[in-house]
């Protein structure tokens, strides 16, 4: 896979201290500067991403998931009225080929539909122009899920 030879190859680099890198491979592991991000959080994210502890954690999360995600969600799961917010990614498979992107995008609805289904007050917030990495793309989403969150346990309490 693509992919995983990517991970691999920024995995050597941060294991010989090559990153940041001007080879333009290589580039593409730190990728660039978030214009939305503060100078400060921008070097933090370098200084993250340069290190082989974040490429072997990438990788192992990405070979994990295939058996972590393999059961479904049990019917029998329940959250009650717990307040529940699921976060949509709306590109987290831009990536992925077009002849596999749809199947994706379809069983990542069914599983965070039965997710939402989970709890009596369970909704899906759909997030654009974000990826997986939605607390990276779209901080401001996370913030908002929280204080609904926050905002729904109060009106429970009341």
């Amino acid at each position: 896979m693509q992919r995983f030879a990517f991970i691999h190859r920024c995995v050597a680099a941060a294991e010989k201290h090559e990153l940041p890198s001007t080879d333009p491979e290589l580039s593409h592991c730190l990728g660039g500067a978030d214009p939305r991000a503060s100078a400060r959080l921008n070097a933090v994210n370098l200084a993250l991403k340069s290190k082989p502890a974040y490429w072997h954690t990438v990788l192992s999360v990405l070979q994990t998931n295939v058996e972590a995600f393999k059961q479904p969600v049990s019917k029998q799961k329940t959250h009650g009225s717990t307040p529940l917010i699921v976060l949509f990614a709306a590109n987290t498979y831009a990536d992925a080929l077009p002849r596999d992107r749809k199947g994706l995008e379809a069983a990542r609805a069914h599983t965070q539909a039965q997710i939402v289904a989970t709890s009596s007050r369970g909704t899906l917030v759909h997030v654009a122009d974000s990826s997986h990495d939605i607390e990276i793309d779209q901080p401001g989403a996370v913030v908002k899920a929280v204080g609904q969150a926050l905002k729904m346990m109060q009106d429970a309490a009341k």
